[in-house]
């Protein structure tokens, strides 16, 4: 977003959601993005089933005492806009979920324009999205599922689903890579974070982060933030425990799923406990 305000000239950053030449250079860069032909599938993006969703951008904020009314009126406009070139996807804000006026801690009256509520309210934005780092936003481990359930049910106010697309705490690793302390906490915290977004409705659950190897060095990638989740580690397991749960057990998948559709599409798609390539209607539209 700097890089639009550096092109520009412009000296805040709120003036990304509310210049004008910004809002259209923004849109050229949608309309460029969902027209690219996929090279594998050869089938340009906008209807390339392959693509889950797109999100508006990654933790949005205006600059501080931003009103919320820039960042829902750019939304508004910006996902109205990517609707009408494609309307194939569905289309989230990708915003932290921070909501206003309910809780004493500052995620609950962020002074950045960000209002979750009224967010994921808009009627081109199919799914609410909100991001979970009780240590970097110094919330205390308590705030945790509250944030949770809020979550959930500002979700079944507004009918849509919502999305807990980024969580993550720290560990700290010794000079051979080995977590020397912070693991129990993370896994007990894991473990009762997508217990709760399980049973309570939730969606889905997207951890913060998964690495690989490191092609250029050779070996693993480095945890460079502490938050690296490696293949087979305690962490991956816990996780690919639940990412078999969640679209067989999960509360919201079995609600969403009591009503077959008669017709099939590609971009509608799910799979159900031993039944592959069942249709069901799309309920977040």
């Amino acid at each position: 977003m700097d890089q639009y305000l550096a092109w520009y000239g412009l000296p805040a950053h709120s003036d990304f959601y509310r210049d004008r030449r910004v809002r259209e250079a923004y849109k050229a860069w949608l309309l460029h993005l969902s027209s690219r032909v996929n090279g594998i599938t050869n089938l340009r993006y906008r209807d390339d089933p392959t693509i889950f969703a797109w999100e508006l951008a990654n933790e949005p904020r205006g600059s501080v005492g931003t009103s919320s009314s820039v960042l829902t009126e750019w939304a508004d406009e910006m996902s109205g806009y990517l609707k009408s070139i494609d309307p194939n996807h569905l289309v989230a804000v990708g915003d932290e979920g921070f909501l206003q006026g309910e809780g004493e801690h500052w995620t609950y009256h962020a002074d950045n324009g960000v209002d979750h509520r009224l967010l994921t309210a808009l009627p081109h934005i199919d799914y609410g999205t909100f991001h979970m780092y009780p240590e970097a936003w110094g919330s205390g481990f308590g705030w945790s599922e509250r944030w949770i359930d809020d979550h959930l049910n500002v979700a079944r106010t507004l009918g849509k689903p919502t999305v807990l697309e980024e969580y993550g705490l720290k560990v700290t690793r010794d000079a051979l890579g080995r977590i020397s302390d912070g693991l129990p906490r993370r896994l007990s915290s894991y473990q009762a974070w997508n217990e709760r977004l399980l049973s309570h409705g939730g969606n889905a659950a997207m951890f913060w982060l998964l690495v690989g190897r490191d092609t250029e060095r050779g070996g693993r990638y480095p945890d460079y933030d502490q938050f690296s989740v490696y293949e087979g580690d305690a962490t991956a397991e816990l996780l690919s425990h639940f990412a078999q749960r969640f679209p067989r057990t999960a509360a919201a998948c079995s609600s969403s799923t009591a009503a077959g559709s008669a017709s099939a599409s590609p971009f509608v798609r799910v799979h159900r406990a031993g039944v592959s390539g069942v249709d069901f209607q799309d309920h977040s539209r």
